[in-house]
């Protein structure tokens, strides 16, 4: 997946539910790292990983 779109999707729950909430998301999907660079390609899995980790999360 391209990290336009793992990126947007980190900004959209920053700065619509917080900073916390998007640590706690990289760190139930082991993301491994404090977000996503824009410009690089990112396994489909790890984007599916942090939809469902954002899914789970309690807002």
């Amino acid at each position: 997946m391209h990290g336009l779109i793992n990126r947007s999707i980190q900004c959209f729950v920053q700065d619509t539910y917080g900073a916390q909430i998007w640590a706690d998301v990289a760190v139930s999907a082991n993301i491994g790292l404090p977000g996503f660079e824009a410009m690089l390609s990112y396994d489909d899995s790890l984007t599916y990983a942090v939809l469902d980790a954002i899914s789970r999360s309690a807002f």
